[in-house]
């Protein structure tokens, strides 16, 4: 298993989960865009596609499989 800090200069910052057959098996995003600033999301990745599927908003309310 292999973590990695991404500092980038756009709209999140994130920790990336891996291994050698999977780099990026998870993530977690701070997200700072627009209105979404604030926010904190989960994504995990199966065939190669990365899929949000837990986001904290900036009042605290949790978001699990909605859009």
């Amino acid at each position: 298993m292999s973590i990695k800090v991404t500092v980038p200069n756009n709209s999140s910052d994130s920790v990336t989960f891996g291994s050698a057959n999977t780099p990026t098996a998870a993530e977690v995003k701070g997200i700072d865009s627009g209105s979404s600033n604030g926010q904190l999301a989960l994504y995990t990745t199966a065939s190669g596609t990365s899929t949000e599927r837990v986001r904290v908003d900036s009042s605290g309310n949790v978001g699990i499989g909605t859009s």
